[in-house]
């Protein structure tokens, strides 16, 4: 997990926003990086991957949140041991933001920040989302990664969506482009974000590069299609990383997953408070699959104290 929050203004101090992105489990020694532009700051979280570090200068900041991969490109994945510096050396006026976002896979989200402009670029998916955050009078005072943080920055901590919160709770997803506040929204997926400062005044516009097309097919061979896209999805998942762990239910989502991975790469996960017919199921297609396997294994009381934790 990494984030990056962009402050106008500074009526907050961006210690205490850096704070904010730290107090979170986990993330208490990951480096986080404070830019002071004059429009305002950016606080930016590393990923866990040094490989994606920011690329900073006196002119300003490359960086990325999310694990970008060159698509169907191992090789240039594997070489690119500094992912923001070589993304810097190509990132000026006349950068080709629908090449750019065609040669990628991943979660991610990709950002240059200069004292005249913010260019911002999110993925096709939309795996990573990035939010605006405005205040309660209209006035735009962030934008980033983590609604917490924006939450915090532009004084939504308790400005709750009602109806995003019941779909939160009912279908566990809260439909785009809203966020559990009010006044804080998603931009697109697969879209160009560009904010030009005038006068201090960020003016954002918004370029949807790409949405996804159902195909015009009469649905003849499209479970060979399938299986085809899936095995080449899962090469080329297995090509950039040395090893991959696969939570194995049991069921047919988990189970179709494994089989489109290499098995030297792969470790099988299945977390277990009671044994059961899918824990069983699962020991059966590990073993048949030929992947090691790990049970693992919550106390009984695991689902009471995360209930409580949770109020």
């Amino acid at each position: 997990m990494s984030d990056f929050i962009i402050q106008f203004g500074d009526h907050i101090a961006p210690e205490k926003i850096a704070g904010a992105l730290r107090q979170r489990p986990w993330l208490e020694g990951r480096p986080i990086h404070l830019k002071a532009f004059p429009w305002g700051q950016l606080i930016l979280q590393e990923p866990p991957d040094i490989r994606y570090s920011p690329h900073i200068d006196m002119g300003g900041v490359v960086g990325c949140v999310g694990r970008p991969r060159y698509l169907n490109n191992p090789r240039k994945s594997q070489l690119s041991k500094d992912f923001c510096f070589n993304l810097a050396r190509d990132w000026d006026d006349s950068i080709d933001f629908n090449a750019l976002l065609n040669s990628l896979t991943g979660m991610f989200s990709l950002l240059k920040v200069s004292a005249q402009k913010i260019s911002i670029l999110t993925d096709h998916m939309g795996a990573q989302p990035v939010y605006c955050a405005y205040s309660a009078n209209g006035k735009l005072m962030g934008i980033g990664t983590d609604v917490e943080t924006l939450a915090f920055l532009s004084d939504r901590q308790q400005d709750f969506d009602p109806v995003s919160l019941g779909e939160l709770l009912v279908h566990n997803n809260i439909s785009f482009p809203f966020s559990s506040r009010n006044g804080i929204t998603e931009f697109q997926p697969a879209s160009a974000i560009s904010i030009e400062i005038n006068d201090l005044t960020p003016s954002i516009t918004e370029t949807v590069l790409w949405v996804p097309q159902e195909p015009d097919s009469s649905g003849e061979g499209l479970v060979d299609e399938l299986v085809d896209r899936m095995r080449a999805t899962g090469l080329d998942i297995a090509q950039s990383v040395d090893s991959i762990g696969v939570t194995l239910s049991g069921g047919l989502d988990s189970r179709a997953v494994l089989s489109v991975l290499p098995k030297d790469k792969v470790t099988a996960i299945t977390y277990v408070t009671h044994e059961n017919y899918e824990t069983d199921t699962a020991q059966v297609v590990a073993k048949r699959f030929g992947c090691e396997h790990i049970f693992a294994r919550r106390t009984e009381d695991y689902f009471t104290r995360l209930l409580l934790e949770q109020g």
